[in-house]
């Protein structure tokens, strides 16, 4: 057994890294295709369920996206019943953002 040097691991680790990636992006394409979204849409349903319930300046910060973006994200999400605004429970002058029983199931 040939020992390995330390950039032959580097690269391999890189290599790893990299077809992970690929099997990752191919996952997210498909979960998109199953529940009709886009890959932004579902990136920020991940982040919401994720975080259980999120605000909606919260979730333009972890995804990326300008608050006008989120705001039509949201939109296009509660649109098709896998998104919902409630109350802040702590803040009623503020609302949240969660997933709905309905895009759980879907996704399962």
């Amino acid at each position: 057994m040939t020992r390995k040097t330390k950039a032959d691991l580097i690269r391999d680790l890189i290599d790893a890294t990299r077809a992970n990636q690929v099997a990752t992006d191919k996952m997210d394409e498909a979960g998109g295709r199953a529940l009709g979204v886009n890959r932004t849409d579902g990136r920020c349903l991940d982040l919401v369920d994720q975080a259980g319930r999120i605000s909606a300046g919260d979730l333009a910060v972890a995804a990326g996206l300008t608050t006008g973006s989120i705001t039509a994200v949201v939109d296009r999400l509660e649109g098709k019943g896998y998104l919902r605004r409630v109350p802040d429970p702590t803040d009623r002058r503020r609302v949240l953002l969660e997933v709905t029983d309905e895009m759980r199931e879907r996704s399962w």
